[in-house]
Formats: structure tokens, sequence, C-alpha cells
């Protein structure tokens, strides 16, 4: 895992039962404009899957429906219900590529997400940039998207500052302190007027209603109504906007992120899982682009998205791990009492592992955190074959057999019981491994880690077992050296 032979992931790679593009406009489009391009693009959907029917020579269309939505003036949505996966015989992320291809540049787009697959955060990778310069931060937020893009298998590269709505600006003139105009002066008269302010309260049953003053519609529709504002001052005197403030246009984020009370500005991109994992594009970023970013722009990075759920989940699972292998050791110190028996029956947990490891390599699966709850599980089940062993040989120690007697006898009499146990726990986890339903497809790796590590640690378990009980017993008789009364012989 450490090396990336096997791809690592906080969930597993689940292909989505549908797909879906969502679009963000500039902020100057008209709802119309929205609609005609969100129409398009299911008609490039269609299209596209069209194309890929005649290059497969397949009947069966892929898309069975598609729904066509606008959140807003300048956002949209097209999602695509697809067949049936025992029906279909394209992967959802090739239908996703084609539509990507087919549908090209979004005139007015400012972003443009398509999805084929479950997804558990806002994006695959997120990376924040924290500094107090405005204008370093976009700089190296523009650096790091463009070496997004030139990584291979990262789609929809983009940053939340892209999401800004234009906006009046309105700026004091020297003016207005000769006046004694404030700007929260100003602020108020002009909210009052455009927006309005509450003159009285009306109880009408259960209801309260609020009565509003403010400007009549007819001169709160331009901004040459703004401009031509009446604004009262210290003295009484009545004069426009114009005489004591400037206006300019500006854009401006639709939100504001802090994170320990600094400004962030975040970049986001998807990972194709077919071509590349977070961990290897942020292996690659940072080798020579984050430390460059961080040196020449002064900026602090942190990383979010799937990277940081991955982090907590680790960090989470590490603990519940640590907790469930005390809890195993203390369940059979008790009976057994002893402090190093435990141990020999425990050892096998780390082949077990080794088991779940090799079986996902062998199906060719990304390990992820369901995947360690069945690793977590597996350390509790693996265990009985060793218990079972160490039983039966401490029971025919007590009847009276030696060391070696006791081993081989044990041996002789427990494999069948051993092997059958465990191959019945790998058939019986067979028909979960193969099913190709989409509940399953959540339920599969830890299937896998389960199986895979029950074989595998079974094997193990009938040589290491024996083995450690015959070197602790060997260590004992060095270590502690019985005193026999005089005149007995060894």
């Amino acid at each position: 895992m450490v090396g990336g032979l096997l791809p690592v992931s906080i969930m597993p790679k689940v292909e989505s039962q549908n797909i879906s593009m969502t679009v963000a406009m500039d902020s100057t489009t008209n709802v119309k404009t929205t609609i005609a391009e969100a129409k398009k693009a299911a008609q490039a959907l269609r299209q596209a899957d069209r194309q890929l029917m005649a290059e497969h020579n397949s009947d069966n269309p892929n898309v069975t429906n598609i729904a066509v939505f606008n959140t807003d003036n300048t956002h949209f949505m097209v999602r695509a219900g697809l067949a049936g996966a025992d029906t279909r015989t394209l992967a959802a992320p090739v239908i996703a590529n084609r539509w990507r291809q087919v549908v090209g540049q979004i005139p007015g787009a400012k972003s443009v997400e398509i999805s084929a697959r479950q997804r558990f955060s806002d994006a695959d990778l997120e990376i924040h940039l924290l500094g107090d310069n405005a204008e370093q931060k976009q700089a190296a937020a523009d650096e790091l998207m463009q070496a997004l893009r030139l990584l291979n298998g990262v789609e929809d590269v983009s940053n939340r500052q892209d999401e800004s709505n234009n906006e009046v600006q309105i700026h004091l003139k020297p003016e207005a302190t000769t006046y004694g105009i404030s700007k929260t002066q100003l602020a108020q008269t002009i909210r009052a007027a455009f927006y309005g302010q509450q003159a009285e309260r009306l109880q009408r049953g259960d209801n309260e209603i609020r009565v509003m003053v403010r400007y009549p519609k007819s001169e709160r529709q331009s901004l040459a109504d703004l401009y031509q504002l009446n604004v009262h001052t210290d003295s009484g005197a009545v004069i426009p906007l114009s005489a004591v403030a400037d206006l300019s246009f500006a854009r401006s984020p639709t939100s504001i992120e802090h994170i320990d009370s600094q400004r962030v500005l975040s970049v986001l991109a998807n990972i194709d899982k077919g071509k590349t994992s977070a961990e290897a594009v942020l292996q690659a970023l940072n080798s020579q682009t984050l430390p460059d970013l961080q040196q020449r722009y002064g900026v602090t990075v942190r990383f979010g998205g799937e990277t940081e759920e991955d982090d907590k989940a680790t960090a989470s699972m590490r603990l519940g791990f640590i907790i469930s292998l005390v809890m195993i050791y203390v369940l059979l110190a008790i009976p057994l009492k002893s402090y190093v028996r435990p141990l020999i029956i425990m050892s096998v947990i780390p082949f077990g592992i080794i088991g779940a490891i090799a079986g996902h390599l062998l199906l060719d699966m990304t390990m992820s955190m369901l995947s360690v709850f069945g690793i977590i599980a597996l350390s509790g089940v693996v265990v009985n074959d060793s218990l079972l062993l160490m039983s039966s040989i401490l029971q025919h120690r007590a009847e009276g057999l030696s060391v070696r007697e006791a081993i081989t006898v044990t041996g002789v009499r427990r494999f069948r019981p051993v092997i059958l146990t465990s191959i019945t726990t790998f058939a019986g986890l067979m028909p979960m491994l193969f099913e190709t339903s989409f509940q399953a497809q959540f339920l599969i790796p830890m299937a896998v880690s389960l199986s895979f590590g029950i074989l595998f640690a079974t094997a193990i378990t009938l040589v290491l077992v024996p083995i450690l009980y015959y070197i602790t017993h060997d260590l004992k008789r060095l270590l502690f050296v019985e005193i026999k009364p005089a005149g007995q012989l060894d």
C-alpha cells in the first residue's frame, strides 16, 4: 500500500447507477441561456449513447432516462439513469467520458463537473490555500490548477473563488466628511430605501405582520435610481448620493470560507480512479509544486475532501483496532491463565491481514475503509483456529504427553476440523464476492478481507502455533530452571 501497488481510498470504487453533469454558468448569464445549454447537454448525452451503441453493435441503450433542471439562473444539472449492470456492457465512466467529448466546451460555463460514480464528499481532492494576501493566493491557485490539469486522471479542476457575483461598491468621497456622513449612516440609508425599514408590527391572530417602508418599486429598479438616491445630512439638508460617494463595479465571491480565522481559497478536482488515485496526485504535487508555491507566494497548504476524510477515518479505525486487540488478549489471558499463550494465539492476526491484502490485489480491488472493517472483524475470527490448536495441545499435556507428542497428536486430530472450518467459511462468502447488484458493492470489500484472510491465516496457523509453543517451552526451560531436591536425577 505504501509503495502504491495497492490503491487505497476511503470508500470502495462503486460504479454509480446514474451519471450527472453539474454546470455553473457565468453570473451574467440569463436563465433562458442556462436552460438552453442544459437542453443541449442532455441532447449530447443521447448522441453519445447512440455512438457507443453503434460502436459495440448493441441494440440496448445504456441511458434509460434523463432529467434536466436548473437550480437557479446560472446553475443547472443533467442527471441520467443507466441500465442495470446485468444488461449494460459499458461501465459508467466510459459513458461519462464519451459524454464529455460530445458536449465539448459549454459557452459561458465557469465550471463543468461530470460524475460517474458514488462520491462521498464535494470533491475527490480539495486543497486549501491560506494566506493574508488575496492576490498572492489567487496567483498560487491559478498555478496549482494548471499543474493539476497536466496530471493524468485529474478532471473537473476548479476553485470556489470562481463562484462570484457582480456587485456595486460604494466609496465615500472626501466631501462626505464635510457633510458629516459616515459609512454606517450611508449604508443604513441605502438599506432603508431599497430593502426597507420596519415601521410597525401588527398582530393578526397567531401571525405577526411587519410593516416595511421603502421607495416605490419604480424608483428602485436601476442603478440610476441608486445614483440619484437622496441622503440626509446632519444639518437636515438633502443631497444626492453622487455628491458624497463614488460607485464602481466589481465581482465578489458568493461565499467566504475561513480556517483558523484565515480566509481560504479552495482548489477542487475529481480523480478518475481508473487512471490514478488521490494519493498518487498528492505525491506528485508534494514533490515540487506545493513546496514551490508555499515558498514563492507565502501561502499555507491544507488538504480537504477525500484526503481529509481518509485521515480522520484512519485515525479512528487505528484506535478501534488497538482496542479490539486488547480485548481479545484479555479474553484469552483470563481463561488460559497465561501472559504468553494469548500472544501465540494472536500471532496469526498479521498473516490474516496479509491474506486480506493479497485478496484485494488478486481481485484488483481498492483497499477502502470497508476493507479495514473486514480486517478488524477478521482479527477476531482467525484466532479461533489458533485457540482450537492451543486448547488441544494443553489438554494432551495435561494427560501426561510430552510437548512433542502433544503437538503431533494435535496436528493429526485437529487438521481436518481446522481446514474444513476455514474452507466452509470461505465457500460461504464466495457468492457475495461475485454479486453484481449495486447494494452488494459496499459489502464485497469486507467479504474479501474476511475470506482471503481466513484462508491464508489457516495455512499459517497449522505451522506457526505449534512452532511458537515449542519455542516458548524451550525458552521457559532455559530461563526458568527448576531446582530439584538433592539426590533426585534429572
